[in-house]
C-alpha cells in the first residue's frame, strides 16, 4: 500500500507498507526521486526513535555528517531533527524500523548506530547489503523494489533473534504512559534499573529516559500539527505532560531544532 507525506511532494516521496510478517518490525519503506537539475535544499528528518537503512543509487546524499553517492548508510534512532542534503537526479530507498525492532536484524548494539554511518564489514556480510543493493539498483520499478525488500527482509527474519518480551512491555508502557514518571517503568516490567538501561542500550540505542523525552516532544509536535492553529502552546505543553513552559520550549528546541512558536510558523508556510 502506498502512502504520501505532505510537504515533500517536490521529492516525490512515497511510503509503502512491508509484507504483513514484517510489520511488527518495520514501519515503512520510503522512496524519493527528483529529476536532473531539480531545485533541492536541505531537508530535516524527524526524530522518530526508530533505526533505518538508506540506499542511494544516483546522486550524492548527505545524512548528518555521513555522505554517499552510491551505497548504503545505517542510522540509529534520530534524537534530533537530522539534516538530509540531496544532490540532483536523486534516487534513494530507505527502510524505517520500529523502535527496538532493528536489533533482531542487525544483531549489534543499537547505541553504536546513533549517527548515520556506512556499515562495517561485519554488518555488510550479516545483512547481505551488497547483494540487496545490486538487486535494487538493477530495477528502478518501485513495485519491484518493494517486492525485493520484502523478500530480502523475510529471509533475514528467518535467522533473526527473537524480540525480548521485557522490551515489548517497556515500549508499550512508555508509548501509552507519556504522563507517568519514567521511574515507574522498572517496577512495571520487573527489571532493575541497570537491567533496563542495558536492555535499551542494546535494542533501542538510547536510554529509557531519553526515549521517553522524545516521545513527549513528538506527542507535542503532532498535537500542534494536527490542531491547525486552534491549540495554544500552553495547552500543547500540558497535553504532553509538561507543567513548565520553559522546560517544554527547551526540550522541544533540542529535539526539533525550533522553538514551539517557530515550529507553528513553519506549519503556516505553504508547501513549496
Amino acid at each position: 500500500m502506498e502512502n504520501t507525506l505532505t510537504g515533500f511532494s517536490h521529492l516525490n516521496l512515497r511510503l509503502y507498507n512491508p509484507a504483513a510478517p514484517l510489520r511488527p518490525y518495520i514501519k515503512n519503506y520510503w522512496f524519493i526521486s527528483a529529476p536532473e537539475n531539480a531545485t533541492l535544499r536541505t531537508e530535516y528528518l524527524p526524530c522518530d526513535t526508530g533505526c533505518g537503512i538508506t540506499f542511494s543509487f544516483n546522486s550524492r546524499l548527505v545524512m548528518g555528517d555521513s555522505a554517499i553517492s552510491q551505497g548504503c548508510l545505517i542510522s540509529g534512532p534520530n534524537t534530533t531533527s537530522l539534516p538530509l542534503q540531496l544532490g540532483d537526479q536523486i534516487d534513494a530507498v530507505g527502510i524505517r524500523f520500529h523502535p527496538g525492532m532493528a536489533y533482531p536484524f542487525f544483531q549489534e548494539p543499537l547505541n553504536e548506530f546513533i549517527a548515520p554511518i556506512e556499515p562495517t564489514d561485519r554488518v555488510q556480510q550479516r545483512l547481505e547489503l551488497n547483494q540487496i543493493y545490486d538487486t535494487l539498483a538493477s530495477n528502478a520499478s518501485t513495485a519491484a523494489r518493494v517486492t525485493q525488500l520484502d523478500s530480502w527482509l523475510m529471509h533475514l527474519l528467518e535467522r533473526s533473534v527473537g524480540v525480548s518480551s521485557e522490551l515489548h512491555k517497556a515500549l508499550d508502557w512508555l508509548d501509552n504512559q507519556t504522563l507517568q514518571p519514567i521511574t515507574s517503568l522498572s517496577e512495571q516490567i520487573n527489571l532493575s534499573q541497570r537491567q533496563l538501561e542495558r536492555l535499551f542500550k542494546q535494542w533501542v540505542g538510547i536510554s529509557p529516559k531519553h526515549y521517553s523525552r522524545l516521545l513527549r516532544v513528538n506527542h507535542a509536535r503532532s498535537t500542534l500539527r494536527d490542531a491547525s492553529g486552534t491549540l495554544s502552546l500552553t495547552e500543547a505543553a500540558l497535553n504532553a505532560g509538561y507543567f513548565d513552559q520553559a522546560h517544554f520550549n527547551r526540550e522541544f528546541k533540542q529535539v526539533v531544532g525550533l522553538t514551539p512558536g517557530q515550529y507553528l510558523k513553519c506549519l503556516e508556510q505553504p508547501e513549496r
